[in-house]
């Protein structure tokens, strides 16, 4: 083999190489992007959640309140009439 084939070889070779590792660290990286990917969407479902929750517990706040003023007004009545 002459000196300019063998030189073509080893950067061929060193080329390969490189591909492999970059290949390998192409597929880390995919791996490591569909977990976030999945911690995501499951973060996404805890949240949901958390505001559905804190707008019922809104709606329940906001109806007591109301239910409270009801209340009073009848008690105000009361002692009026009385």
């Amino acid at each position: 083999m002459s000196e300019p084939e063998y030189q073509t070889l080893e950067v061929l070779k060193r080329i390969q190489s490189e591909l492999t590792a970059i290949r390998s660290e192409v597929g880390d990286n995919k791996r490591l992007l569909e977990e976030a990917v999945e911690e995501r969407e499951a973060l996404a479902g805890y949240i949901t959640h958390a505001v559905g929750l804190s707008s019922e517990t809104r709606v329940d706040i906001d109806m007591i309140r109301k239910e409270i003023k009801e209340m009073q007004a009848r008690i105000r009545a009361l002692e009026d009439a009385q």
